[in-house]
């Protein structure tokens, strides 16, 4: 963990940021003050206030995370380079490892997924997985089995339809 940053917002107003950093063949479990976890798999960044605003719980994420929000009025914001992920109470996993483009899958609950430059929400459903496109800012929704998407959570890696140059990526980034 590196220690906190300091952001000053228009109003001359203080937030403290801390940021986590995972390494390569690292994962790394956060509980958040208001008690969301999050597992943030390897070569992974996330940033996040020291304490929540009163209106609405942001992080910012390069890379991937499992996130089990905090059931909370206020709602939970994850900041990707390709967009908004906005959710409503749920657990969902978010991986940006791809330059062009950011992964959602949604175990449970409801979220919502802004892209980059555009004000419009689509929502997705549990069990579906959703790629947002850094070219254009489409977002393109699947009905599939997650569970080659959520199972390193769980310590598993499992491969459906990929190369064998993707698999032996994965394999550097986990193994180093």
């Amino acid at each position: 963990i590196r220690d906190s940053d300091t952001l000053h917002t228009k109003q001359n107003e203080t937030i403290e940021n801390n940021t986590l950093t995972t390494e390569q063949g690292n994962e790394f479990r956060v509980t958040f003050e208001d008690g969301t976890t999050v597992h943030l798999n390897y070569n992974t960044e996330i940033r996040y206030p020291v304490r929540f605003s009163k209106s609405k719980r942001m992080v910012y994420l390069k890379g991937e995370a499992y996130f089990k929000i905090a059931k909370d009025a206020r709602p939970f914001y994850v900041i990707t380079d390709q967009g908004t992920i906005k959710q409503y109470g749920t657990e969902f996993n978010v991986n940006t490892f791809s330059p062009e483009r950011t992964e959602v899958a949604l175990v449970k609950g409801s979220i919502s997924i802004i892209p980059q430059g555009s004000t419009q929400e689509q929502l997705i459903e549990p069990g579906q997985l959703a790629h947002i496109e850094q070219k254009g800012n489409n977002i393109s929704i699947y009905n599939v089995d997650l569970t080659p998407y959520i199972a390193w959570n769980e310590g598993r890696l499992i491969f459906e339809n990929r190369t064998i140059e993707n698999i032996v990526e994965i394999l550097e980034h986990w193994y180093n």
